[in-house]
């Protein structure tokens, strides 16, 4: 549906109307209005496989005129800190397990709508995470409160071999950088 978004926006962008649609953001996309989502839409929003900047959202809401819709955002090549919403008011998180999501409305003409998020790792798809959303404050190098990342407790961590390779690595840098030296 929408390809390759890497510039800066500030224009609205709704996001289906009970259809499967995919929404790519290029690396560092930055968009300071919001997602909107409607009815029972079923959407992919794609992040740029190199992830080295941050995108950045103005929040995501519902645009929808019935309750009863329920929408899915699947999040691919999602990584923890990655997505930056400038602010949280637009859906709120709840549920023990930060599984039970909301979508504020637009505006006073439409309703709250459920929705479902969930991070894949990559392309593949082949395991997501549905639960475990929570917010965490993000600030610039100034201090300043930029908005919040949305994170997922439940998103894959390196394993304890992956750590030992790492510290692996480094004794290594550290012992050849020693005999340079000495």
């Amino acid at each position: 549906m929408y390809e390759n978004l890497n510039q800066t926006s500030t224009t609205f962008i709704i996001l289906g109307s009970g259809s499967t649609s995919t929404l790519e953001f290029g690396d560092g996309a930055v968009y300071k209005q919001s997602l909107l989502v409607k009815n029972n839409s079923n959407t992919s929003i794609v992040l740029d496989g190199q992830k080295s900047d941050i995108l950045t959202l103005g929040t995501i809401y519902s645009y929808d005129s019935s309750t009863s819709n329920k929408a899915t955002l699947n999040f691919v090549n999602f990584e923890n800190n990655y997505i930056l919403l400038n602010e949280n008011c637009g859906f709120t998180i709840s549920g023990d397990d930060g599984s039970a999501i909301e979508l504020a409305a637009f505006n006073d003409n439409w309703k709250t709508m459920e929705a479902i998020f969930t991070a894949y790792e990559d392309e593949s798809m082949t395991e997501g995470f549905s639960g475990g959303w929570y917010f965490e404050e993000a600030y610039g190098d100034d201090g300043e409160l930029l908005g919040v990342y949305l994170n997922n407790s439940n998103f894959p961590i390196p394993e304890p071999a992956d750590f030992a390779f790492i510290f692996g690595v480094l004794a290594l840098i550290g012992v050849l950088a020693k005999r340079r030296l000495g």
